[in-house]
């Protein structure tokens, strides 16, 4: 199974298109591109566009988070709280 990660938005371009050059059997996405949420989508949705596509999401600040089904609707009920 390929590796498949999502990445923020905020990432520096040259980093997803360095890993797509050395590493060509990584999927790599960003936010906004086809086939991804589009750019300024809420959290919530892109959690639940991750529960279909699965991948690993990469943020600015370099961490890796992976999602399950229970992550995500728990992190849906609380910004629905806010």
């Amino acid at each position: 199974m390929a590796l498949k990660y999502l990445i923020d938005e905020n990432v520096n371009p040259i980093y997803p298109n360095q890993i797509r050059l050395r590493e060509p059997d990584i999927i790599i996405k960003v936010v906004g591109e086809s086939k991804t949420p589009p750019k300024s989508t809420l959290y919530p949705e892109i959690l639940c566009w991750c529960n279909d596509y699965q991948p690993s999401t990469t943020k600015r600040n370099s961490k890796t988070v992976s999602f399950s089904k229970n992550s995500i609707i728990r992190a849906t009920r609380a910004w629905q709280r806010l």
